[in-house]
């Protein structure tokens, strides 16, 4: 889930917008357009807000510098979002194309900015709006959209499809929903089929404009290369500090709309020591979360509970509304260790796993054989375990987890007993897989940078008595890599955190606040009764709102 931008702009704002005698506003700044939107919304609705699109003067100057423009990919940036209004501006780079979408009975208003767009629009013939077989017809000719243009999706259309003009070849749009917007109905040409999607931010900012004047201007002794170096670290700097803002806000995921439920879980181990403490946790269906935090903080107990390998002592953990009771075929364990079977080979490990689920001879070979490809280890189906290295064998137990083909992926430090380099390229191949499956995965770490670079959301978790600390979410396009700006800054925002809750701990008797120990069994005997609740905080201060989308790149406008 994504946090919303807070607004900077006060209700005098609106005075700087500009009348003429046609009765057109201009607006000096898309925080004016978008405090002008609010209002003719609580006025008048969506007939108010279509009137300030068309009649609102916005100079492109104004909306440019929230866009991106990437070559063959179009790109979402969230400037506003509250419960009735949200408002994103899109970048079209070249080449780049929506796919064929609708935004199930949402008003969504398109004002072109810069560029051209073509927009064509379908209508289902066959199937519902629900996900599964549908058959759809193009609708009409495909329209040419120019700069300030103004088009108009109401909530009774079916679907459309949105792309650059080869003209222009870029383009910029503002796009402006009656409400906030999670999901969109998607259509597969390929497949005959209607997929529901989570929408997914590539950014999300504040309304304010990049102060240009406010930039240092170097004395006049400074010249040349000595002065363009001073002005790239001063923006660099500038530009750490506002991304971490903007990139690091905290989760709110409503229990409905969760696959996922950890509701006031507490547990406590035969020696009385306290696991988990009122625990909640709601997880969405395709979310990557990653369980961050010291040792001795829960968290593999807490994996351990979504697995159905303990059963906690107090609270409930279901998975799309049905109690957790045990191990299932929804659901899948990685361990810390590759876990082979030794005398077997990858192809084989890979198989025998699928023979216990049903699979016909053929259907495993197969199924075998396209996983082992997917991992990168052609060429190895035929080696032992260990004839493998560490990474291949880490790559071995990801394929036969994918070749399952679990709904939930849950993964406990896979990667830990690996080298730097062969982490990294896990790292990779796990982005990968999470991008293109849509699988829901829950992995625990305590590497806070390892956490930044996979997941969408991060738990951070603190010992005695184990506990979630924060839940936030990361806005960062995927892949990431280690070293890029804003997750530095982010890493060392997370660590302070947890630096600043070990200051906050008070060590508590033996069997009450002690700490656990993660490397109990988890089918150790345990009873207890709930304790108290934990301390949960926020990163700072947003305003109550609908729960949003998380970041990547199905969907569309």
């Amino acid at each position: 889930m994504q946090g919303s931008p807070t607004s900077t702009w006060t209700p005098t704002d609106t005075l700087a917008s500009k009348t003429d005698n046609t009765g057109t506003h201009s607006f000096p700044s898309l925080g004016d357009f978008v405090h002008q939107l609010r209002e003719a919304h609580a006025r008048g609705g969506v007939s108010a807000l279509a009137q300030v699109m068309r009649e609102g003067v916005l100079d492109r100057r104004a909306v440019k510098p929230f866009a991106l423009l990437r070559d063959g990919r179009y790109t979402r940036t969230c400037v506003y979002r509250d419960e009735d209004l949200e408002v994103i501006v899109m970048g079209w780079g070249r080449g780049s194309r929506a796919p064929i979408h609708g935004h199930e009975g949402q008003d969504c208003l398109l004002r072109l900015v810069a560029g051209e767009l073509e927009v064509s629009d379908y209508r289902l013939v066959a199937g519902g709006r629900e996900p599964g077989y549908a058959l759809i017809e193009r609708v009409g000719s495909r329209r040419t959209l120019l700069p300030r243009a103004v088009d108009h999706n109401t909530a009774e259309q079916d679907l459309h499809a949105v792309r650059p003009s080869t003209r222009d070849g870029t383009a910029i749009s503002l796009h402006v929903y009656s409400r906030p917007i999670d999901t969109c109905l998607t259509y597969d040409p390929q497949r005959s089929r209607c997929e529901r999607r989570t929408l997914r931010y590539d950014r999300v900012m504040s309304l304010i404009d990049p102060p240009e004047q406010t930039r240092p201007r170097p004395s006049p002794r400074a010249s040349g290369r000595f002065s363009s170096l001073w002005s790239t670290l001063f923006r660099r700097m500038r530009q750490v500090k506002e991304t971490v803002k903007e990139t690091l806000v905290p989760a709110r995921v409503d229990e409905d709309s969760a696959k996922i439920a950890v509701k006031r879980v507490e547990h406590r181990y035969g020696n009385k020591v306290v696991a988990l403490q009122d625990v909640n946790l709601n997880i969405r269906s395709g979310e990557f979360v990653c369980l961050l935090g010291p040792s001795g903080c829960g968290k593999s107990t807490l994996l351990y509970a979504l697995a159905g390998h303990i059963n906690p002592t107090g609270g409930h953990v279901r998975i799309d509304g049905r109690e957790i009771r045990g191990p299932g075929p929804d659901r899948l364990l990685m361990f810390q260790e590759a876990a082979l079977y030794p005398w077997l080979t990858v192809r084989q490990n890979l198989e025998f796993v699928l023979a216990a689920r049903g699979l016909s001879r053929k259907d495993r070979a197969e199924r075998a054989r396209r996983f082992i490809r997917y991992v990168h280890l052609d060429g190895f189906e035929n080696t032992l375990p260990h004839e493998l290295s560490g990474g291949m064998k880490m790559r071995t137990a990801l394929a036969r987890a994918l070749a399952v083909d679990s709904q939930v992926l849950l993964m406990d430090e896979p990667f830990g007993s690996l080298d730097a380099q062969t982490r990294h390229h896990m790292h990779e191949l796990l982005q990968r897989v999470w991008l293109e499956t849509h699988k829901t995965i829950v992995f625990v770490t305590h590497d806070v940078t390892e956490a930044l670079m996979l997941a969408n959301r991060v738990v951070v978790m603190a010992p005695r008595p184990g506990r979630i600390l924060r839940d936030l979410e990361v806005h960062l396009p995927m892949p990431r890599e280690p070293d890029d700006v804003a997750l530095v800054g982010m890493a060392r925002q997370i660590r302070a955190m947890l630096r600043e809750s070990e200051s906050l701990e008070e060590p508590g008797p033996p069997g009450e606040d002690g700490a656990q120990d993660e490397g109990m069994a988890p089918d150790s005997e345990a009873a207890g009764a709930r304790g108290t609740a934990g301390r949960v905080g926020a990163v700072r201060p947003l305003r109550p709102l609908a729960a949003p989308p998380v970041p990547g790149t199905p969907g569309g406008r």
